[in-house]
């Protein structure tokens, strides 16, 4: 398991909603600068993993979908704010975001990003 200054030194890239949302306005239309801009000023505070993999430990985190929870698949366990938690290999802990709410355009969205070392600190 990488310590939280290996994870720091590997530099990964902030997450680009490009890279998973396809955004669009209702009509059809090109979404608009203002949306863009808030959605690339939230999504820079994650990572994105194409895999689903945890940065730290590399164990599958899952989805937030209820059947992922119900079924135990995946690493991701519910914190105590809504809609954060972390990775429960043992002694991994690493720190995610599953439910996404109110960020320009997007009401809701379900999906497990863990934040990107650099906008976090780690006791551990």
């Amino acid at each position: 398991m990488k310590s939280f200054q290996d994870l720091k030194n590997e530099h990964f890239p902030y997450c680009d909603w490009r890279d998973f949302l396809k955004y669009t306005n209702p009509d059809g239309s090109k979404s608009s600068r203002q949306d863009e801009e808030a959605l690339d000023h939230y999504f820079q505070h994650f990572v994105y993993s194409p895999e689903g993999l945890c940065i730290k430990c590399q164990q599958p985190q899952g989805n937030a979908s209820m059947s992922d929870i119900i079924l135990n698949r995946g690493r991701f366990r519910w914190g105590l704010r809504p809609g954060e938690g972390q990775c429960s290999t043992g002694g991994c802990g690493y720190p995610a975001r599953a439910i996404h709410r109110d960020i320009g355009p997007i009401k809701e969205l379900l999906l497990i990003l863990q934040f990107h070392p650099d906008v976090i600190t780690w006791d551990k």
